[in-house]
């Protein structure tokens, strides 16, 4: 889930929540050392940016 609130022309704020609802699950095989085998997912992680223009 993401959002993006313009604030002015020149200025806005980012921001969003992954695995929000903090599920454990697999997201892939590994390929290097170890060896295969399944990579847990990350945890819930959140972000927030503020971007202007010049």
């Amino acid at each position: 889930m993401t959002f993006t609130l313009n604030l002015s022309e020149m200025l806005s704020l980012r921001g969003g929540i992954n695995n929000l609802e903090d599920r454990v699950y697999a997201t892939r095989r590994a390929g290097g050392y170890p060896g295969p085998g399944l990579l847990p997912s990350d945890g819930r992680t959140m972000f927030l940016g503020l971007g202007a223009i010049f």
